[in-house]
């Protein structure tokens, strides 16, 4: 097997713990939080858009030499995963694509066993328990099992406007209450599309020159 360098992934300014809006994940978050003793593994599942990617990325900017690994963009191999048995830290995020093809479960399963010995962490995300996943290794799939598994709640309405209200005042907008709950009642639940609305909103005010009121946001999002 040749070693390979581990890819660095970027991690997001703003995707912090003092970024995210709990809301019902206050266990979950102070969890991720605090530096674990000895080796162990936490697994997220929860709906798309409930912020799983954002707690792991505020994982890694809270503990130092974490590395921040997203499936969907790598092809799992022995070679590529070991490169990241070094790290004190280690989040994967959607596992799902590696889940049920026998070669990148063996090259998790490797990176699994050497930061257990390692005494490392390693957290990751899935749109399913591990209750529900199906595996082509048996052995991995026991392991995971045995994680300490939480679903990531959605946020609620008042916490989904207090996101809103906050991703705003970075951006030095303001954000009036009767705009928000507008946007709140015709927006999906989803806060990347809450935040991608915000953004578009910020783009066409700073374009036109306008303030962000309820008609100006009828114009835009042509409601």
């Amino acid at each position: 097997m040749t070693l390979q360098l581990a890819l660095p992934f970027a991690l997001r300014q703003h995707a912090t713990f003092d970024h995210f809006v709990g809301g019902a994940n206050g266990e979950l978050v102070a969890r991720l939080r605090r530096p674990a003793e000895d080796f162990e593994c936490v697994w997220l599942f929860g709906d798309r858009g409930v912020g799983k990617t954002h707690l792991l990325q505020a994982f890694c900017h809270k503990h130092a030499g974490s590395a921040y690994i997203p499936a969907g963009r790598m092809r799992a191999s022995g070679g590529v995963l070991a490169g990241y048995a070094e790290f004190r830290a280690v989040s994967v995020d959607d596992l799902g694509f590696w889940l049920g093809c026998r070669q990148a479960e063996l090259a998790f399963f490797g990176l699994y066993n050497q930061l257990a010995q390692r005494r490392a962490q390693l957290v990751v995300t899935a749109g399913r328990s591990p209750m529900e996943m199906a595996f082509a290794l048996p052995d991995l799939g026991s392991r995971l099992r045995a994680a300490a598994c939480y679903r990531v709640a959605a946020l609620d309405d008042g916490d989904r406007a207090l996101l809103l209200t906050r991703a705003a005042r970075r951006r030095s907008l303001s954000l009036t209450p009767e705009v928000v709950r507008f946007l709140l009642a015709r927006a999906d639940r989803d806060q990347r599309e809450l935040l991608r609305l915000l953004d578009l909103l910020d783009r066409s005010s700073l374009a036109a020159q306008r303030r962000i009121t309820i008609p100006f946001v009828k114009d835009v999002l042509s409601l």
